[in-house]
């Protein structure tokens, strides 16, 4: 149907979230910041191109989440 949408925004992605799984560069990092941080929620970035400051895992080292940090139990930055 012309003017329908599948999917969420960011902004109802980022109120329904309980952490951020940011694939991407810095430029991504940062418009992920710009929704969690007035939210609270913690963001684990992994860096999908060749160059970036922020993002601090890269994809080739990244393994799928632990136990802990599905169930909720991961520390923040900011903590």
């Amino acid at each position: 149907m012309p003017g329908s949408t599948k999917g969420k925004t960011r902004q109802q992605v980022a109120d329904a979230s309980q952490l951020l799984l940011v694939l991407g560069g810095d430029g991504t990092l940062l418009a992920a910041a710009h929704l969690a941080a007035p939210r609270g929620i913690p963001i684990l970035p992994i860096n999908m191109g060749s160059l970036g400051f922020l993002t601090s895992l890269l994809s080739m080292n990244f393994t799928l989440p632990s136990k802990d940090t599905l169930a909720g139990r991961f520390s923040s930055a900011n903590a």
